[in-house]
């Protein structure tokens, strides 16, 4: 077994399991996709340093108080908490059954955290608070990079009036002329794909500052609830 983040016994393994699972299929009311099944076994062995192979088909729901009894460590519980989260979002769609689920995980096992006070948020439907926070998590992670309060997203798109940069547009449009098996056309297909605005020039009508965050950071929520942020 390899360096692992959150060691768990057999016993807490198999409860994570079960957790990941009951988040998965929404309490047992979805079936398992092929995603989640990978998800499940290579949180138990990356995360949780579970080596030994685990039947996700046959695994069973589990309640939050049962997870209780087993999981006693701060660390722990909190990645758990972490996973039940990545897990609840892996089809690219918000589902309140979920939300609820690893929300009532986090709170049975004490662990309070941004990531949680956010799930909190997107539960209640504040999807604007959500892609907020968002934004000012991305932020935070990046050197020199300005927090406006007022319009967090302008740092993001710095090209417009006088910062308009038409060479810079223009070797931007160049990389969608290379060969595709070139990590500068995957960069020119990928944001192409998740927003029209060129590097280099200013947002397009249909895709301004907001727009484009939207595209890039709100996608599942927007699915199912159709919200602007």
């Amino acid at each position: 077994m390899g360096r692992v983040i959150s060691p768990a016994t057999p016993e807490q393994a198999l409860a994570i399991a079960r957790a990941a699972y009951t988040t998965a299929t929404a309490g047992g009311a979805t079936p398992l996709s092929a995603a989640d099944r990978r998800a499940i076994t290579s949180a138990l062995r990356t995360v949780f340093g579970h080596d030994a192979d685990v039947d996700v088909g046959a695994l069973t729901t589990i309640p939050s108080i049962d997870l209780v009894h087993v999981l006693d460590d701060e660390w722990l519980c909190a990645d758990v908490v972490r996973v039940l989260a990545v897990i609840a979002f892996l089809d690219g769609v918000v589902e309140q059954a979920k939300l609820e689920y690893v929300l009532d995980v986090a709170s049975a096992l004490h662990v309070h955290a941004e990531f949680v006070d956010a799930l909190h948020q997107l539960a209640l439907n504040h999807v604007r608070w959500v892609a907020h926070d968002m934004i000012r998590a991305n932020v935070a992670t990046i050197p020199g990079m300005p927090w406006r309060a007022d319009d967090p997203y302008a740092p993001f798109l710095p090209y417009h009036d006088a910062a308009l940069d038409p060479v810079l547009a223009e070797r931007y449009d160049a990389l969608g002329q290379l060969d595709p098996s070139t990590f500068g056309r995957a960069f020119y297909e990928h944001y192409r794909a998740v927003t029209s605005s060129r590097v280099g020039s200013s947002p397009s009508p249909r895709c301004g500052p907001r727009r484009t965050t939207r595209c890039t950071c709100c996608r599942a929520t927007r699915r199912r609830r159709r919200a602007s942020c």
